[in-house]
């Protein structure tokens, strides 16, 4: 992987100089989660975060970068990544080789490889899950990264474990989606997707918790022999069952299964430990009881998903005095704070007091057009005129729903 960096590394320096079109630098940038921005002379860096995780050494790590280089845009995605937004060549080069460093990989984070590995921002601490299914997605994250290279895929290919069954991940239309039941086995579900010509994944099997790897590569060999080559338009895993047909579409599957179990695909333990779900408990606007006894989650939803970067860095400052606790990014570009006392999760909202007030001003936007090199319209700021305008209003919340907007057609 290192040769492949400095490979990176190269082209960076090149395009940034001027010495390669937009077209070649975009398929070798997007492999190591790296963008230019639209008009060519800043770039974007995005961190693969598995199930939002964002702890102590990443949070250090990613303010130590946002003061070294003089980061002014940060932004969260849908998928639960980290985007680092207006950089130069030498600060793109610096975070790609150095974030490793620090338990964050960028490989994969774009192009045609399976992206960040998502699950639901509060497991193991919602009171409503059914059990903990992040190290389930850890495990998978460093499972497909270790494959990088040795893969063919399509297209990219999108991963989810949801913790209960409020499925708040969407792991139901997902690629591969892991949906937790009470029993501590997973119902996996293969072949869905959001975006253009959407649909839900079919429910394809139960698994215990120890054979997700094995349903990981089956549906990279299904996604590889089977995915739509000469249409990048239905180069999606989506469209395989309706090109097979189901019946065919499942049989595929069962002998990709098969054949990951006799390659000696790893397998993940121990058990999961599962536990009755209660109802979780609004203490305060913003701040939820967890399942563990006297801890308290606390939600921020910054407009637009855009986190000012000298709010990043009050945040690792006052997580400093908190131990235990953590950030975990949503989906819905939510982002929680966990494992804190009540007096702490009372300083944390009133640290955050700028973000959401109601469930409308929580609409979810990407960068938009105007950062977006790709991008057709400006989403962001679409979404600051709404939600001005429902501000002059005074529109009680619930009037208006939660609503996502895209810039493009991805």
């Amino acid at each position: 992987m290192r040769g492949r960096r400095e490979g990176f590394c190269a082209a960076t320096r090149s395009f940034y100089g001027g010495g390669m079109s937009a077209k070649e630098y975009k398929g070798i940038s997007g492999g190591f989660g790296s963008y230019s921005q639209r008009g060519g002379r800043a770039g974007m860096v995005r961190l693969r975060l598995a199930g939002g995780v964002l702890d102590r050494e990443r949070l250090d790590f990613i303010v130590d970068c946002i003061d070294r280089h003089g980061i002014g845009r940060v932004h969260m995605t849908a998928c639960q990544s980290l985007q680092l937004h207006d950089l130069d060549a030498e600060a793109v080069c610096a975070i790609v080789n150095e974030a490793p460093a620090h338990g964050i990989d960028t490989f994969g984070g774009g192009g045609d490889h399976p992206r960040n590995v998502m699950a639901s921002p509060l497991s193991g601490v919602d009171p409503e899950g059914c059990f903990d299914v992040l190290p389930y997605a850890v495990a998978t994250e460093r499972y497909v990264l270790s494959l990088a290279g040795s893969i063919d895929l399509p297209r990219k290919l999108k991963i989810a474990f949801a913790a209960s069954p409020a499925n708040d991940v969407h792991a139901t239309f997902r690629d591969l989606g892991f949906l937790a039941r009470p029993d501590g086995r997973f119902d996996v579900h293969t072949a869905g997707g959001l975006g253009r010509d959407p649909r839900p994944g079919l429910h394809t099997a139960v698994a215990e918790p120890s054979e997700v790897l094995l349903h990981v590569r089956a549906m990279i060999d299904v996604f590889q022999e089977h995915g739509d080559r000469g249409n990048r338009a239905r180069a999606r895993t989506r469209f395989i069952p309706e090109t097979l047909g189901e019946e065919r579409y499942r049989e595929a599957y069962a002998r990709a299964l098969a054949e990951a179990g006799r390659a000696g695909v790893p397998r993940i333990g121990p058990p999961a430990e599962t536990y009755a779900p209660e109802a979780s408990v609004l203490v305060a606007p913003r701040i939820r009881t967890q399942r563990q006894a006297g801890l308290h989650s606390v939600s921020w939803h910054p407009i637009g998903g855009d986190i000012e970067p000298a709010m990043l860095k009050r945040l690792r400052d006052a997580l400093r005095g908190m131990p235990g606790a953590e950030l975990r990014l949503s989906t819905d570009q939510t982002l929680h704070i966990i494992n804190c006392g009540r007096g702490d999760a009372d300083t944390l909202a009133g640290l955050t007091a700028d973000g959401a007030a109601d469930v409308f001003e929580a609409s979810v936007s990407c960068v938009g057009a105007t950062v977006c090199q790709i991008g057709l319209r400006d989403s962001r700021a679409l979404l600051e005129r709404l939600v001005a305008m429902s501000r002059r209003n005074a529109f009680p919340d619930g009037t208006l729903p939660q609503v996502r907007i895209s810039g493009c057609g991805s």
